[in-house]
């Protein structure tokens, strides 16, 4: 039992201690908005995301690599979860992605998916308006 508290601790204190980090040595003024790229949708499989999804997986990507703050981002997911409604008139699945968007989106874990996805990793929920060029 011990062994096993032990080795949660030391993952949420590394966890905890990579975000500190990004977010301490972020350089805002050498932040760069790097070129647009298109995930589908945390790169579902390709006749889902293009097919059926596709022009919603094309803004929520556009969302999703510009960044932003937490308001921003509930706007660009409601905005999908919107959109799917659409697709999906009679289903659950509009609300089931809406949620799993917060599950594998945060900004403070290194994926390419993340929230802020254009930005290098660490620039987190800080607004990029003021940074913002778009390529």
């Amino acid at each position: 039992m011990f062994k096993k508290k032990f080795i949660i601790a030391i993952l949420l204190v590394g966890t905890a201690t990579w975000i500190l980090w990004a977010w301490l040595f972020y350089d805002e003024d050498e932040a760069i908005l790097h070129e647009v790229q298109t995930y589908h949708c945390a790169n579902l499989p390709e006749k889902l995301a293009v097919e059926k999804w596709g022009n919603c997986c094309s803004e929520l990507d556009r969302e999703y690599w510009r960044g932003g703050t937490f308001i921003a981002q509930r706007e660009a997911n409601s905005a999908f979860r919107t959109c799917l409604g659409d697709v999906y008139p009679e289903s659950y699945m509009p609300i089931i992605a809406y949620y799993g968007l917060y599950a594998v989106s945060s900004p403070f874990v290194p994926t390419s998916w993340r929230w802020g996805y254009g930005w290098d990793f660490g620039h987190g929920f800080r607004d990029g308006a003021t940074l913002f060029q778009e390529s």
